[in-house]
């Protein structure tokens, strides 16, 4: 995963002076995500998730998985944003897993025990402006 968080950050050009507006640049970024993915034998779940949040605010989104598969659960934030933690959480609110690490993309693998819908929560922890975009996609192999 540190190749995948590498290649978002070089691409990221320098922070708080993007060129293109913020909503505009996370789908291209969770592109190169994807691709990097698919690299290690990962599908794209349609369709990609996103939003926008205050410095520091976080919201969660269901994600409907099922037993055994492998998951990748990616988010990659703005220009703006420094940095976005992603967890998952089971019907019972157990993390399942997490990628808390100082960065504007995340990514976390796993395997649920079964059927069902996962919490997954969004946390932009680091955004240098009043709001950060973020974009999300699931992934399975």
């Amino acid at each position: 995963m540190v190749v995948i968080l590498s290649a978002v950050l070089s691409a990221s050009g320098a922070f708080g002076q993007p060129a293109r507006s913020a909503p505009q640049e996370v789908g291209p970024r969770l592109d190169m995500v994807a691709a990097q993915l698919a690299g290690g034998g990962y599908r794209e779940l349609p369709p990609r998730k996103g939003g926008a949040l205050d410095h520091r605010r976080s919201e969660r989104l269901n994600l409907n998985l099922e037993a055994g598969r492998r998951y990748a659960v990616a988010v990659v934030c703005d220009a703006f944003c420094r940095d976005v933690d992603l967890e998952i959480f089971d019907q019972t609110n157990n993390r399942l897993a997490a990628d808390m690490q100082a960065g504007p993309a995340a990514v976390v693998e796993f395997r649920p025990r079964w059927s069902g819908p996962v919490s997954v929560r969004v946390r932009l922890y680091d955004c240098q402006a009043s709001v950060c975009a973020y974009g999300l996609g699931a992934f399975v192999r």
